[in-house]
C-alpha cells in the first residue's frame, strides 16, 4: 500500500512500519546527491504513530528511523501513541511536542533538536536522549517514565536548560558525561533507583546549577566530578534511601545522613 504524495524517503518509512524495519537514510545520504533525499515531513510521522497504517499479522508495528531531517511540527500533544519511537541520529526543524501524551519507548540519541517537550507525558519504558544536542530547554516537569530516563552524553542549553521538577522515573536517571549551559531544576522528583551525574559539567555562572529541593532518590547519588570542573552551587534538600551504603565521603557530597539541607559551593 502507498501513502498519497509520499516522497521516496516517506514511502520507505511508510512500508517499514507495519513490520517494524528500520529505515536508515544515513546511508542514503552519504552516497545521495540531494539532501532533500533524507527530509521526513512530521505529519507522515504523526499519521503513522496515530494508526493509519493497518498493523501485518505476526508483528510489532514500531517507528524506526536513524539520519532523518525531521520537517515541520512534530505534535503528539495530549495523545495516545501506542508503538515504540525510535528516531536516532536525526534532525529535527521544530521542538517536538509531547506534552501529556502517553507513549512506548522513545528514543532519540544522537539526535539534533531545538528543545523537546515531554511535559505531563507518561513513557512506558526507556526514555533515551542520550548524546542529543539541544540548544533550547528540555522539558520534563511531572513526566512519567516507567523505566530509566537515560540522557548519557548530552549537551543542553537554554533557562533552565534541564526543566525536570516532580519528574518521576520509576528506574535510574542517567546523566553522566554531559554538558549542560543553564540551570538542571529537580524540584520534588522523584528517582526509583541511582541518580548518575559522574562526570557531568554544568554550566550557570552566578547561579545555582543543579537544584533539587525535595528530590528523593531510592537508590544511590552518584556525581563525581573531572579535575577540571570540580565546583557547583546546589541548592537542594535531598532524601537518599540508605545514603551511608550509596554516598561517598568526600567533599563533593554531603555527610551522609538523608536528608540534606541547603548545599553550597561557590562557582570560580
Amino acid at each position: 500500500m502507498s501513502g498519497r504524495g509520499l516522497s521516496e524517503s516517506e514511502q520507505l518509512l511508510w512500508d517499514a512500519f507495519p513490520p517494524g524495519r528500520l529505515v536508515d537514510l544515513s546511508r542514503r545520504a552519504r552516497g545521495a546527491p540531494q539532501a532533500s533525499d533524507t527530509v521526513v515531513r512530521a505529519e507522515i510521522i504523526t499519521r503513522l504513530l496515530l494508526g493509519e497504517r493497518e498493523p501485518v499479522p505476526g508483528h510489532v508495528p514500531a517507528l524506526r528511523l536513524q539520519g532523518a531531517t525531521v520537517a515541520g511540527l512534530l505534535d503528539l500533544s495530549g495523545c495516545d501513541v501506542p508503538h515504540a519511537v525510535v528516531m536516532t541520529n536525526c534532525d529535527f526543524e521544530r521542538e517536538p511536542r509531547l506534552e501529556a501524551a502517553s507513549t512506548k519507548l522513545i528514543d532519540l540519541t544522537h539526535s539534533k533538536l531545538p528543545g523537546l517537550d515531554l511535559r505531563d507525558a507518561r513513557v512506558d519504558g526507556l526514555f533515551r536522549f542520550a548524546h542529543c544536542r539541544s540548544a533550547r530547554p528540555l522539558r520534563l516537569t511531572r513526566t512519567r517514565v516507567s523505566g530509566t530516563a537515560d540522557l548519557t552524553g548530552v549537551c543542553l542549553g537554554g533557562t533552565p536548560a534541564l526543566q525536570a521538577d516532580s519528574l518521576v522515573a520509576e528506574r535510574d536517571f542517567l546523566c553522566r558525561d554531559a554538558v549542560v549551559s543553564g540551570e538542571v531544576l529537580m524540584w520534588s522528583a522523584q528517582i526509583g533507583g541511582t541518580l548518575v551525574l559522574e562526570n557531568t559539567r554544568i554550566i550557570n555562572p552566578g547561579g545555582v546549577t543543579l537544584n533539587g529541593d525535595g528530590l528523593v532518590v531510592g537508590g544511590g547519588f552518584f556525581a563525581g566530578t573531572t579535575p577540571q570542573a570540580p565546583d557547583h552551587r546546589l541548592h537542594s534538600r535531598w532524601l537518599v534511601d540508605d545514603p551511608r551504603r550509596q554516598l561517598p565521603a568526600g567533599p563533593e557530597v554531603p555527610p551522609p545522613q538523608g536528608d540534606y539541607g541547603v548545599i553550597t559551593r561557590a562557582s570560580r
